[in-house]
This record gives structure tokens, C-alpha cells and sequence, in this order.
């Protein structure tokens, strides 16, 4: 397609495309064995994928998602009936989420054509676990701040490897942001006008394990700006190169951002004014364990956070050159 499902549904959306029953419809270059994939539009407004299939072929539906269904459709043109396998999105909040899972079975389909059941089934038990997880609530501005200090790195990553995806584990639940073999990063977002200020959280945070070597990169950003770079373009510049689209969703869902929520945190933008990489060794200032007397946290204490203020040395940034050996660490071939 020259295309993405989603600026196909887009132009459906306008309503100049032509019609085939009660369906607005976009032809992609993909076919199946009985001909050209459909993307539709219905009076409800739910995106449809239409897998033409053979008149009188018979598959068992798959309505146990919440909202994604995969169902046997007759549809008449002209007075002929054509047979097809339908997708449809039943919920518009999932309308983002959906255009993905749309482009990965066009995608699949072009090595499968004749199996086009099948393909929609197993894309849609990929994406099922994702489709059917609540709705998280929208993200504070620090929150979107954060999470574009990850995504800036995380796109530089990408760009050198797909599977450097794989690296990012903080939305997982680990100890650091990206980990691979022994390295870790930890990364802060720095909103301060005047000072390299960031935010620790916990006592472990910038405490590595002694097989890991531990670098924080700090991103000082400007916001608002009109110029600046937005979640929702760095997400989309990243899913563009080559990644795999499921698991990045799954992580950014995990972290609290909605593809659903793009046009609202489109008017936030971050203009990068530098970016530091510090190795978190013995002389980096910080809090651990081992700051306390008997090596631990007094009784009772919890939830420990501090600000760092990087603003000058000591410590100092490690070489430009020195941190891109770093990413190349975290994002192998």
C-alpha cells in the first residue's frame, strides 16, 4: 500500500471514496486468492478489514475479544454477492490500535493469500492481550516528559538496530529504563531553565548490580515550544523503523500512553537543549544501600527520592564518542 491503514481510514472518513454496500471502501494493493483487500468504513463509523474469500467458504467467527471481532460477510455490488472475511473495530477508542493490527495482516497476507481466516486469527491472538487491558488515564506533563527522555533515546537505538527494542525494559518492571548483558541505562528528563536538575527515586534506582555497569543519560529539554518534537511524532518515527509495532505498543501501553490519547499529547512539545551520559560509578554522587550506617536504610524509611544537580563538575559527562559505544551496547545487530 503507499498508504497506512490508518490514512486510508482517514480518507474513508471524508466520505469521496466509492461505496459497496452500506461501506465506504479503500482497494490496497494486497489480495487474497479471490482478489484486492478492502478497507472499509460502515455507517457506525467502525473500520472494517474485508478479506475477499471464496463464495460459500465456511469459518468458524471470533467474537471473544472485546473489541476487535473477525466475522463471514456477504456483501452485493451490483447485484453480485462477493464473500469476505471481516475485521471490524467495534470501539473507537481501539481505532489507533487497530490500524496496526490492520497493516500486520495486509502484511502477512502477502506471503499467505489463500489463507485468509487463518491470518486474521493469528494476528488478532497477537494483539489480543493489548486490545482488551483497560485504558490508562492520561499522563502528567513530568509523566510525558519522562517518557520522552526514553523515546529520544530509544529512537537513536532504533535506528542503528530494530532489536535494540528489546533493551528497553523499564516498562517492564526492571531495575533500569535499558539493560543488555552489562549494561544498564537509566534515564532523566531534565525541565529545569537554569540548573541540571533531575529526580531519583529509590534507594536502588542508581545502584547497580556488580556485574553491571550503570550510565545515566539526562536529556534537558524546553517546554512548551511550538518548535519542538512531540511523543506522538517520536512514537510514530519509531514504529517506522522496523520495529516490532506489538511489543513497542505493549511497552508504551504499559507506561501509561495511549495511542488513542495522540492528539491530545500532540500539543506538548520537547525541544532537546543537550544531552549528558554520566557513568554511575563510586565517586558519582547518589544515595545506595551502603550511604547508611549497617549498609541499609534506617527502619521505617520508605520511599526515598532526591533532586541531583548535575549543573557542573564533578562528576563530568562522558565523551560524545564514549556514549555511543554505550548505545551500541544496548542495541547489538
Amino acid at each position: 500500500m503507499s498508504l497506512t491503514s490508518g490514512d486510508a481510514w482517514r480518507t474513508l472518513a471524508e466520505g469521496t471514496s466509492p461505496t459497496r454496500g452500506e461501506f465506504q471502501v479503500f482497494e490496497t494493493s494486497t489480495s487474497s486468492t479471490e482478489g484486492p483487500v478492502l478497507l472499509a468504513l460502515d455507517g457506525n463509523g467502525f473500520r472494517h478489514v474485508l478479506i475477499p474469500i471464496r463464495n460459500g467458504s465456511v469459518f468458524e467467527p471470533d467474537q471473544r475479544s472485546n473489541g476487535v471481532h473477525i466475522l463471514g460477510r456477504v456483501l452485493i455490488d451490483h447485484g453480485a454477492e462477493s464473500s469476505f472475511v471481516d475485521v471490524v473495530c467495534r470501539k473507537e477508542h481501539l481505532s489507533e490500535v487497530f490500524g496496526y493490527l490492520a497493516d500486520e495482516i495486509l502484511h502477512a497476507l502477502e506471503s499467505e493469500p489463500g489463507r485468509a481466516a487463518t491470518v486474521a486469527k493469528r494476528v488478532l491472538n497477537r494483539w489480543r492481550e493489548l486490545i482488551e487491558r483497560d485504558r490508562p488515564t492520561l499522563l502528567s506533563r513530568e509523566a510525558l516528559a519522562g517518557l520522552f527522555g526514553e523515546l529520544w533515546l530509544l529512537r537513536q537505538l532504533a535506528r542503528e538496530s530494530a532489536s535494540a527494542l528489546k533493551s528497553w525494559t523499564g516498562p517492564l518492571g526492571a531495575r533500569f529504563d535499558f539493560q543488555a548483558g552489562a549494561t544498564a541505562v537509566e534515564v532523566k528528563t531534565s525541565l529545569s531553565r537554569h540548573a541540571l536538575l533531575v529526580q531519583i527515586h529509590g534507594i536502588d534506582q542508581l545502584d547497580p548490580p556488580p556485574d553491571q555497569a550503570l550510565y545515566l543519560l539526562v536529556v534537558a529539554v524546553e517546554a512548551p515550544v511550538s518548535a519542538g518534537t512531540s511523543v506522538p511524532s517520536i512514537v510514530e518515527q519509531i514504529r517506522e523503523l522496523g520495529i516490532d509495532v506489538l511489543e513497542f505498543s505493549s511497552k508504551l501501553h504499559a507506561v501509561g500512553y495511549a495511542a488513542e490519547d495522540a492528539s491530545y499529547y500532540e500539543e506538548t512539545r520537547f525541544l532537546v537543549a543537550s544531552e549528558h551520559t554520566f557513568h554511575v560509578d563510586d565517586a558519582f554522587p547518589r544515595i545506595v544501600q551502603r550511604s547508611f550506617l549497617q549498609g541499609k536504610m534506617p527502619d521505617r524509611v520508605r520511599n526515598l527520592s532526591y533532586s541531583l544537580d548535575l549543573s557542573a563538575a564533578p562528576p563530568s559527562p562522558i565523551s560524545v564518542d564514549d556514549a555511543k559505544q554505550v548505545w551500541r551496547r544496548l542495541a547489538p545487530p
